[in-house]
């Protein structure tokens, strides 16, 4: 371990913020420490302290179509999105 590293000691806890909306979690696995903010988790290695990279869910990359269950009641049918 390079003795340059400053290292923190954090404990798990969960926050949900009234005055943001947002819902803050630290949460730890055996190899990462995991900071969520909202549905977006930024993973950090537990032995470093470096950052290692985010989550994200397949459907932030979809367009939304006009199926019964979306959110956007104004989005276009499905057959345009493989067209």
């Amino acid at each position: 371990m390079d003795s340059d590293i400053e290292l923190a000691r954090i404990k798990p806890f969960k926050y949900d913020d009234k005055l943001t909306g947002h819902k803050i979690a630290i949460e730890l696995s055996h190899y990462y420490s995991k900071l969520s903010v909202d549905d977006r988790v930024y993973y950090f290695n537990k032995e470093t302290g470096e950052f290692d990279g985010t989550s994200y869910q397949v459907a932030d990359f979809l367009t939304p179509c006009s199926f019964s269950h979306s959110r956007a009641p104004s989005a276009p049918p499905c057959s345009n999105i493989l067209a």
